[in-house]
Formats: C-alpha cells, sequence, structure tokens
C-alpha cells in the first residue's frame, strides 16, 4: 500500500524524541509497502534494535505494543485491498457491458438491416408448379412413342422420329380418321412388314414408317378385304363404339 494513517496527537503531542518518532513513522511505512507484519531482520533496516527498545517502552506508556500499532497499519493495508479488488470488479463488470451491449447493437443492427433487405426486395414471381408426371400427352405424341416401342421391338432400336414432319402427318391422319383407326391401320402396317405380304412392305421392318403409313394408308387393309369397304367399316364401327 503507498500510503498509512497516524494520529496528529501521536506526532505533536508525544514525549517522543525526533528520532524515535522518525523510527516509528519508518516501521509503520514498511509495514504498509510490504503488506504484512515485517520480521526482525526487515525492521532492523530502517531503525535498531535499541531504538525499538525504546521506542516499545514509550508506547507502553500509553497502553499500546508495538505489535498492535503495526496491526492497526495491516487493518488498513486489507481495508485498502478490498477496495482494490472491489473497484477492479466493478470495471470489469462495466467492461463486459459495454461489451454486451455493443454487441447487441451490432445484431439488432443487423437484424434491422436484414429485415428491411427482405421487406423492401420486390416478390419475384414464381412459376406455377406442373406435375409433368400426371400431364395428359396430345394423342400423336401417344401415337409416335408407341409406334417407337413397336418398332424396337423387332429391330432392336428405337424409331428415329422427325417430330416435325411426323407429327403433322399423324395430327392429320389422327383428324381425318380418328386416332383408333389410325392405330389400326399402324397394327396392320407393322404385321404386313413382318410377313413381307404387300407390294410395299418386301424390305421388312423398314419400310414401317410414318411416311409409308399416310401415302399406303388406302392400301393398308386386312388380306383380302376392299379398301374402301373396309375403312368404312371401321370408320362405322368407331362412331357406334
Amino acid at each position: 500500500m503507498d500510503w498509512f494513517k497516524v494520529k496528529v496527537s501521536h506526532v505533536l503531542y508525544s514525549d517522543m524524541s525526533p528520532k524515535i518518532k522518525c523510527a516509528w513513522l519508518d516501521l509503520m511505512a514498511l509495514t504498509s509497502q510490504i503488506e504484512c507484519m515485517p520480521t526482525e531482520t526487515q525492521m532492523n533496516r530502517v531503525c535498531s534494535p535499541n531504538i525499538r527498545q525504546t521506542l516499545s517502552e514509550l508506547l507502553s506508556n500509553d497502553g499500546r505494543t508495538l505489535p498492535e500499532v503495526l496491526l492497526k497499519v495491516l487493518e488498513d493495508v486489507e481495508k485498502a485491498k478490498d477496495e482494490r479488488d472491489r473497484l477492479k470488479a466493478y470495471r470489469r463488470e462495466k467492461k463486459e457491458e459495454r461489451t454486451s451491449t455493443k454487441t447487441s447493437t451490432v445484431h439488432v443492427r443487423q437484424n434491422r438491416q436484414t429485415e428491411e433487405k427482405e421487406y423492401n426486395t420486390p416478390l419475384t414471381p414464381q412459376p406455377p408448379i406442373v406435375d409433368n408426371s400426371k400431364a395428359i400427352k396430345p394423342d400423336h405424341v401417344k401415337f409416335l412413342e408407341s409406334w417407337s416401342k413397336l418398332y424396337e421391338s423387332i429391330s432392336g432400336h428405337p424409331y428415329k422420329i422427325d417430330w416435325a414432319k411426323d407429327s403433322k402427318i399423324v395430327t392429320t391422319l389422327i383428324k381425318t380418321f380418328s386416332y383408333d383407326l389410325v392405330v389400326e391401320k399402324s397394327k396392320i402396317l407393322f404385321d404386313s412388314c413382318q410377313n413381307k405380304n404387300l407390294w410395299f412392305t418386301k424390305d421388312g421392318i423398314s419400310d414401317f414408317t410414318i411416311n409409308k403409313l399416310s401415302s399406303q394408308w388406302n392400301g393398308i387393309i386386312k388380306k383380302g378385304s376392299n379398301s374402301d369397304d373396309w375403312v368404312k367399316q371401321k370408320e362405322e364401327e368407331i362412331r357406334n363404339a
């Protein structure tokens, strides 16, 4: 500790000589500095044993002892320590509060900026969700996909669909004759290509084409049937179905 207390009356109105007073103050100062009861060796550095003996005798005249006086100094030392600890704890607490407040302020500011950004950001219209698995395919698409699978079952590879050209041909045939009749004709053409029993199916499965279905439409009939009569019969059956 950097200080110690002493009564004014003990300094001005005592029977001690200046030399004894000086030794007394030195011992108190030493105790305050080292913050514990000084040893014999430490006290010898500030005053001789004879002077301490004289000091102890003069203090005893007032009903006091040198250790009691030094203990009073140590009491002030302990009080000063407690005060310093409380001050350090207070400063540490305030520093933590400032840090916490600063962090909270930063978080609040960031959250506010995020909320403002989200609020001010225009909503982007989302496209409607379409479940393609449940979408109904047009008749010409279903027909061409089935045609390709039928062709692949014999040739071993898919039919090369010309979507622009073949879609137009099939769509026209379906609108003109109906979907079921186009399917029926395609089955007859498929069987004829396998059996090679028509003049335009002599090359087998390679003659199984959309173009052939359209160009030889009237010739694609069941064996032994008249083309016009067979077509009319099928159209009548489809209308009555």
